[in-house]
């Protein structure tokens, strides 16, 4: 069930694609929203196997502040914004808060845009192992693609290798996604070109069209400079 009023896949053969309108007719109050919000994620973050660690972010605490509103965030925020469901991938080195604002972003679409079980949420490590076990393989494919929302963590080299059964499931989810114009958020610490050819030119085409969104995140580790501080 979705905690928002405009839902957009409401098995309406003529109108399952609508999403709701950019500006909501009835908004809840802010501390309304919080609370609904606060006691249905919980379970959603356990069923996706969210990372613990980032559970408690909101995207519009994080926007919020300058201190939290990284160039990872604005771009997270303005994607949502904008309400097509298209492919976003947050690249950048280790530490420039991709996979938070990926949790943060997940959060706010699963809960207010998504019925339950129509999210995926993997990172790549975990993917490899369901593509890899016979016995989950198939049905981790098939999530991938009928999902709603979809969000991959961690899209890198050590995953996978040429011509290998992870790769070729991989480049099947993202062909099928764009084909459907389904909402995905990725992660990578590969620069674009490096990213390219390890997705393959099918994926990568699909990626420079019109359904993908690539942002370079710039800048060092914040983990670093935290720790620098003494923060």
């Amino acid at each position: 069930m979705r905690l928002a009023a405009g839902d957009h896949n409401s098995g309406c053969a003529k109108h399952a694609a609508l999403r709701p309108p950019k500006i909501d007719p009835w908004p809840m109050p802010p501390a309304e929203r919080r609370g609904a919000e606060g006691s249905y994620w919980p379970r959603l973050a356990r069923r996706y196997n969210v990372p613990p660690r980032y559970r408690d972010l909101r995207l519009e605490e994080l926007m919020a502040t300058p201190a939290t509103a990284t160039p990872a965030v604005q771009a997270m925020s303005e994607f949502l914004e904008e309400g097509e469901p298209r492919c976003l991938t947050l690249a950048g080195p280790p530490g420039v808060t991709k996979t938070a604002t990926m949790v943060a972003g997940f959060r706010e679409e699963a809960c207010w845009a998504c019925e339950p079980d129509c999210a995926v949420w993997y990172s790549m490590p975990a993917l490899a192992r369901a593509l890899l076990d016979p016995d989950t393989s198939r049905a981790a494919v098939d999530a991938c693609i009928k999902a709603d929302l979809l969000a991959l963590d961690d899209v890198g080299l050590a995953y996978t290798k040429a011509g290998g059964w992870v790769e070729s499931a991989f480049e099947e989810i993202l062909v099928e996604r764009e084909a459907n114009y389904s909402l995905t958020l990725m992660t990578t610490n590969l620069p674009l070109t490096a990213f390219e050819a390890h997705v393959g030119d099918r994926v990568a085409d699909r990626l420079r069209g019109p359904w993908g969104e690539w942002v370079a995140l710039p800048g060092q580790s914040l983990r670093r400079k935290r720790r620098g501080t003494g923060a």
